[in-house]
């Protein structure tokens, strides 16, 4: 009996599998369906504009809002071909990452914090963002790295770091392991990411570093808790504070730096997990605070939830997780059918965006506190990534 049963198991196993394997097949297939057929807005429009500027000759960061690299650029050549084809990479990418994370044991929470929530199907499906294809790059990235496939890890992370800038933050994570240099990643990610520069330049010049400028000098927006502290309610006015807009990048630098200081000193192996803190602290104190760039920090997640395994997690952080994903849902929710002009919560009599960076970042702090706290209770909890110094 006991010698048939683990045949039994792994036969039940793979039919389970299988019936995930279709029905992500057809959830796919559905999901490009509506990206291919819905209309160009939101940021979308911005990116068709953008490249339809570089398809005309023009340098792709000189009079334009291009805030990104020379890889992001590439797909004005894409979009030439059809105007959709470049959000149907994006989802296409975004999508084969996920599988990979689901199989060979796919769970619903992975799902949930990926897939079936109303922040990626807002700004991920109906605005086509861009971000859907940073996320899916990194989750790329740290899946061939925990497989020990380093040098297409190196040229996976180097797209991503080319597509948008913020994904440099992680560069230690993947370079570094148990105090020695991953001269093999290093290599990969060199190569690939000089080619687009080195392409870039020879083209256009030295323009490509503007985006660096122009990310830095924009004003505080949205979500950000320095909207929040710039807005009519000025919570820190009584210390005659009226806007802390000029501290926020070198705050966010600090945040930075400390993260990394923890994830060191306190010996955290689990990458993914390590990755996940990064990017929640780095979006929270990022200024430009949009929905989108929180579809990577749930990705982030939902990888490290795959590989630790939902029920292991503490029930505060479970907790916590749910409440993050339900709040940035309804602020999604709200910021779509209340959007004017192309300008979300523009649509109601009364002023959201001069309150809602506060509870966001109530949010995010909570979320982050219970994440390092995970990390401090699961220090050995990883795969075969190793960061450490």
């Amino acid at each position: 009996m006991s010698l048939h049963r683990p045949l039994l198991m792994a036969i039940v196993e793979t039919k389970m599998l299988d019936k995930f394997n279709w029905i992500y097949l057809i959830f796919g297939a559905s999901l490009l369906l509506i990206v291919g057929l819905s209309p160009s807005t939101h940021d979308y429009a911005l990116y068709l504009e953008q490249w339809e500027h570089i398809a005309q000759g023009h340098d792709p960061w000189q009079n334009t809002l291009n805030a990104y690299g020379p890889f992001y650029t590439s797909f004005a050549y894409i979009a030439e071909i059809h105007p959709k084809l470049p959000a149907l990479v994006f989802m296409s990418v975004y999508l084969l990452a996920f599988w990979l994370l689901c199989n060979p044991s796919p769970r619903f929470s992975v799902c949930l914090f990926g897939l079936i929530n109303p922040l990626f199907l807002i700004f991920g499906l109906l605005y086509n963002n861009n971000e859907t294809l940073l996320a899916g790059l990194l989750i790329l990235a740290l899946w061939a790295l925990e497989k020990q496939k380093d040098g297409f890890s190196g040229m996976l992370f180097a797209l991503a770091c080319a597509f948008k800038f913020s994904a440099g933050f992680l560069f230690p994570l993947f370079f570094i392991r148990k105090g020695k240099i991953n001269f093999k990643n290093l290599l990969a990610f060199s190569l690939t990411i000089g080619l687009l520069y080195l392409w870039a330049f020879l083209r256009w010049g030295d323009s490509f570093l503007i985006p660096f400028q122009f990310g830095m000098a924009r004003d505080s927006r949205l979500l950000s808790v320095f909207r929040f502290i710039r807005g009519t309610h000025q919570p820190l006015a009584f210390l005659g504070m009226h806007t802390l807009d000029q501290f926020a990048n070198m705050l966010m630098l600090l945040v930075y730096l400390a993260l990394l200081l923890f994830i060191v000193l306190k010996k955290i192996r689990h990458t993914a997990l390590s990755a996940c803190i990064i990017m929640l602290g780095i979006f929270s104190f990022y200024k430009v605070g949009n929905h989108q760039y929180f579809i990577t920090t749930f990705a982030l997640f939902a990888l490290f939830v795959q590989q630790r395994g939902w029920q292991k997690l503490s029930k505060p952080l479970k907790i916590i997780s749910i409440s993050a994903l339900c709040w940035f849902g309804f602020t999604a929710i709200l910021y779509h059918f209340t959007r004017a002009e192309g300008w979300g919560y523009g649509g109601l009599h009364f002023p959201i965006r001069e309150w809602i960076g506060g509870p966001t970042f109530l949010s995010e702090m909570l979320w982050l506190f219970f994440l390092m706290k995970e990390a401090l209770g699961n220090v050995n909890a990883r795969p075969n990534t190793d960061f450490t110094l």
